[in-house]
């Protein structure tokens, strides 16, 4: 059905609470890239909150390519898996038991432009403690209010991206992506711990930087420590790698896309087009 005519009732805790799980998906020559990974992280996290899958794996993954077939083979989009909270009720799991709802969305694509690969994206820090002490940013959460705004704040300053640091300092990952730094033939990037969370592009990337003849590392990274790497990079499902050019106004290395991002990008399109 179209968008417009989907609903979800007020009673549902994805309206009344935010409570809901989901993923995207880059969808590419009519297939989801990546989804065993999605799956499994989205299977993860449901299990984390003692939530039972509304359908059966087996049917999701029917379901997706049932509605894939419909959508051109020719172009780019995102598919959205979202899980819901189901019916209010005390306790934090699904009541009653079998609530939850599955809501699968195909979306226009919003990958950057060729170009802004080239000359990279600007990123802002936002204030120390600005990262989710909780522990919930390992799970993709319905509710993004905190991310949302961030992201706006950083439109207002013609930034691409923020990035979310710890009481001390350090930087723990985007409010939608994951980040490297590059020195030399090595990449930097922050622990998932205590709470980051698990990208599916970034689990890919130690083996792919060893291909490229990069050494991958996971360590402490300081906004001053990607203000004076060589390069710098996002990474997530959508985007791929996307060089970072500017942090907080500061120029990084060349202020454009540099020989790491563009290698690892250039890997991981082969990568998926293999799939």
């Amino acid at each position: 059905m179209k968008r417009s005519a989907a609903t979800v009732p007020l009673t549902d805790r994805a309206v009344r609470e935010g409570l809901s799980l989901f993923e995207t998906v880059r969808v590419a020559r009519g297939r989801p890239l990546q989804w065993p990974a999605h799956r499994a992280r989205l299977a993860r996290a449901l299990r984390d909150w003692r939530w039972p899958a509304p359908r059966g794996w087996g049917e999701i993954d029917r379901l997706i390519s049932r509605i894939l077939r419909r959508h051109p083979p020719a172009r780019e989009a995102t598919l959205r898996v979202t899980v819901t909270g189901g019916g209010e009720g005390p306790g934090w799991a699904p009541h009653p038991p079998g609530s939850s709802r599955l809501y699968l969305e195909v979306l226009p694509s919003r990958r950057p432009s060729v170009a802004v690969y080239r000359r990279g994206v600007g990123v802002v820090c936002l204030p120390r403690g600005s990262a989710d002490s909780t522990g919930f940013s390992r799970w993709k959460v319905g509710s993004r209010a905190m991310q949302t705004w961030s992201r706006h704040r950083a439109r207002r300053r013609g930034a691409f991206e923020c990035l979310l640091l710890d009481s001390r300092g350090g930087i723990l990952e985007g409010t939608r992506s994951n980040v490297a730094a590059v020195k030399g033939r090595v990449i930097r990037t922050p622990r998932l711990a205590p709470g980051g969370l698990p990208g599916t592009v970034r689990a890919l990337l130690p083996v792919l930087a060893l291909r490229c003849g990069y050494r991958w590392r996971e360590a402490r990274l300081t906004a001053r420590m990607v203000q004076r790497a060589d390069e710098a990079f996002l990474t997530n499902a959508l985007i791929g790698v996307l060089a970072v050019s500017r942090l907080d106004g500061r120029r990084i290395g060349t202020g454009r896309a540099g020989p790491c991002a563009r290698a690892l990008q250039a890997a991981l399109e082969r990568g998926e087009q293999a799939c």
